[in-house]
């Protein structure tokens, strides 16, 4: 499901995004709901699951959105087409957004790449995102596939500002022993 191109107030309803795959080039990003300079959307009660890009994997991604709202959501079992590769995956992911929340969501079994610099997260804020909320939201069981990669329940990075977590638990997000 993508959403892209200044859309404006789209919302899903109890829908499900099941095994989006890229393919063996070298960048490609799956996902399973896309929003792309979208704003006041809404998703609620939807799932997504089985992602498998060659380097990024993400089930529900937004960025340079505004107002969105994700609540009720569910994503697990993102992963890299390669073991070795430098990954980035997400259960839920915003970038360069401004006031986006989600709310009552669940991220679980996300896997990334072996590479150091790989990183997985059940919840991830990037490059900016602004004013951006999780509430009441759990990552669980999100890590990568050997010590190597980097594991998170929720990542703020890169100029994240103002944006806050609340009661949201963060339960064995780990790298393999």
């Amino acid at each position: 499901f993508t959403s892209t191109g200044s859309s404006v107030g789209v919302e899903f309803y109890n829908c499900e995004a099941i095994g989006c795959s890229g393919n063996a080039t070298s960048g490609v990003t799956a996902t399973g709901f896309h929003f792309d300079s979208s704003n006041g959307c809404l998703m609620q009660d939807c799932f997504s699951s089985g992602h498998e890009g060659s380097r990024f994997a993400y089930g529900v991604y937004m960025t340079g959105c505004t107002g969105n709202t994700v609540k009720n959501c569910k994503t697990s079992y993102n992963r890299p087409y390669a073991v070795a590769s430098t990954t980035v995956v997400a259960g839920f992911y915003s970038a360069a957004g401004v006031a986006n929340s989600f709310e009552n969501c669940e991220s679980f079994g996300n896997l990334s790449g072996a590479n150091a610099t790989a990183k997985v997260a059940g919840f991830m804020f990037d490059t900016g995102e602004k004013q951006s909320t999780i509430i009441n939201c759990t990552a669980r069981g999100n890590g990568s596939l050997t010590q190597a990669g980097v594991s998170h329940g929720f990542l703020l990075t890169v100029n994240s500002r103002f944006c806050y977590v609340r009661g949201c638990n963060a339960i064995a997000n780990a790298s393999a022993t």
